[in-house]
C-alpha cells in the first residue's frame, strides 16, 4: 500500500517548524461518520428505553465515549450492556464503506509524503479506528493511536493527547490537535498543545480555537 511504503523507508521529518505532529480526531474530523453513528445509537436506544432521543441530545453525545454517550440518553447500566455490542458491531461494520471527508484522504497522503508525523486521538474504540483506515488504506500514515482502551479519563480531560504526545516523543506544545468539537479544543488547550477546528465536521464554526480549517488541505500551509 502507496502509505505504508512511504512509512516504511522515510525517516519521520523533525526540523525547525513550530509543530512537530499533526494528531487528528477520528469521527466528525476524519470520517463523516454521524449520519450513520447517531441514528443507529438512536434505534437502539429506542428499543432499549421506549424513548427516541431528541436530536439535539444526541448531537451531544457526538465526541463522547460509547458509555458516556448512552449514559446521556437515559440508559440504565442493564440497557447499556444490551445496547452497547449492537452499536459497536453496526459502527464497525459500517466503518468498512463510511466515506472520509471530502480531500482529507488526499491531505494524509501528502503529509504522509512531506514525512510530517501524524496521530489519532479518538474516544472510539481501537476496533472502528482500524477498520476505517484498512478501508481507506491509511493504516501506515498514523505513527501513533490514541483510543478509548488507552486512558482512564477521555476528552475533553488532556490525558489522551498527552499520551499521544508521550509515544510520540514530543512535548504538547510541538503537537497540533485537529478536531471538530468542543471537547476536542479543550483537550489540546489542557493538555498545552496547539488546536485546529475541522469546520468541514463541527456544529460549532465559532469557538475558540488556533487555527480554522475550512478544508482539510488547508492544514498543509502550516508545513
Amino acid at each position: 500500500m502507496f502509505c505504508d511504503m512511504i512509512a516504511a523507508n522515510t525517516e519521520w521529518v523533525v526540523d525547525d517548524m513550530q509543530y512537530k505532529a499533526v494528531v487528528f480526531d477520528f469521527d466528525g474530523t476524519l470520517f463523516d461518520t454521524a449520519p450513520n453513528e447517531l441514528k443507529t445509537l438512536a434505534g437502539l436506544v429506542e428499543q432499549a428505553t421506549g424513548i427516541y432521543p431528541p436530536q439535539e441530545k444526541l448531537n451531544e453525545t457526538f465526541g463522547m465515549t460509547g458509555p458516556a454517550g448512552m449514559r446521556h440518553l437515559g440508559c440504565s447500566e442493564e440497557q447499556m450492556e444490551w445496547v452497547w455490542p449492537r452499536w459497536y458491531e453496526a459502527s464497525v461494520r459500517a466503518l468498512e464503506t463510511t466515506p472520509m471527508f471530502e480531500g482529507m484522504r488526499e491531505t494524509i497522503l501528502q503529509l504522509c509524503e512531506r514525512r510530517i508525523r501524524m496521530g489519532i486521538v479518538t474516544s472510539r474504540n481501537i476496533g472502528g479506528v482500524q477498520t476505517g483506515l484498512r478501508a481507506q488504506r491509511l493504516e501506515g500514515c498514523f505513527e501513533q493511536i490514541v483510543c478509548q482502551e488507552d486512558t482512564e479519563r477521555h476528552k475533553p480531560y488532556p490525558d489522551p493527547l498527552l499520551e499521544c504526545a508521550k509515544r510520540l516523543e514530543l512535548l504538547p506544545d510541538q503537537v497540533l490537535y485537529v478536531g471538530d468539537s468542543h471537547v476536542d479544543m479543550i483537550c489540546a488547550k489542557d493538555a498545552g498543545a496547539y488546536c485546529g477546528l475541522a469546520l468541514w465536521g463541527t456544529r460549532e464554526p465559532d469557538m475558540d480555537c488556533d487555527h480554522r480549517f475550512a478544508k482539510p488541505a488547508d492544514i498543509l500551509k502550516l508545513f
